[in-house]
């Protein structure tokens, strides 16, 4: 596997910032076996919109030689290794070959882009560093589709704020959805308060919806552009993906779904 830039990075330092912030990059796995074309126009169509750099994880290319590679190849290709290295080391039981690598191809990445198809998806997720984004193969919504937020009591801050920023570089309305009643309605509103002031532009509407996580999320998200949920704060080996209705979301995607870890452990 090998990083290929179709674009250059916009900030010629981004590279070095690499495990300290995110960087502008969108890394996109779209192997020829499987379904690849909503993938591939997903991850342009959001680089274009986020002024980010698109670059294609590209199985068993050709080797050149390695006298004429650019600086910007060899620094892409060392972080790709490094990271691939380092998620070898955890101790991440019946973790295999292909999510460690993807996990590790992650690595300070703004996003990973790869097909519903992908065998193995949960544990790619699940051990992502960085948020994944899951493209069905389906065609894209087009115009200004919604881009629509999992807001449970447990959604981190990193969530919110991808869910915000998508919107926003891509001049959607952002629809909150969360299970629940009036109290929770409530809740819902304090806590996107400070996002309100800080992204005035985003156009928001919460819905609250009294029924269960998966089938409020599955309503509102058919027909978005894409769907924003959280990732557990626990530890991976006490589970791979909870909540639960993520495992469900990902195993059916009702629209691309972007799976955001929690930085807080």
């Amino acid at each position: 596997m090998q990083v290929v830039a179709l674009r250059g990075p916009s900030d010629p330092h981004a590279l070095d910032r690499v495990g300290r912030v995110r960087s502008v990059g969108v890394r996109v796995y779209a192997p020829a076996h499987l379904p690849r074309e909503a993938v591939l126009r997903w991850a342009a169509r959001h680089a274009h919109h986020a002024g980010a750099d698109l670059q294609v994880l590209v199985d068993e290319p050709p080797q050149p030689d390695r006298s004429v590679r650019s600086t910007l190849g060899l620094l892409l290709e060392t972080t790709w290794d490094l990271g691939t290295r380092a998620f070898e080391l955890l101790p991440l039981p019946s973790l295999r070959g292909l999510a460690v690598r993807l996990a590790g191809a992650a690595a300070g990445v703004r996003l990973l882009v790869v097909p519903a198809t992908l065998p193995d998806l949960e544990q790619v997720v699940a051990a992502a560093p960085e948020p994944v984004v899951v493209v069905p193969d389906r065609p894209l919504a087009r115009g200004h589709a919604p881009v629509v937020l999992g807001l449970g009591p447990g959604t981190g801050q990193a969530a919110v704020s991808l869910a915000f920023d998508v919107a926003a570089d891509a001049g959607a309305p952002l629809c909150v959805v969360r299970a629940g009643d009036d109290r929770a309605h409530q809740d819902c509103r304090d806590d996107l308060a400070a996002w309100r002031l800080v992204r005035p532009e985003v156009a928001v509407d919460v819905d609250v919806l009294d029924a269960d996580p998966v089938t409020a999320l599955r309503e509102r998200a058919r027909g978005a552009a894409l769907l924003v949920v959280g990732r557990t704060s626990r530890r991976p080996w006490r589970g791979w993906l909870t909540p639960s209705p993520t495992v469900a979301l990902l195993r059916d995607p009702p629209c691309p779904v972007a799976v955001v870890p929690d930085r807080s452990w």
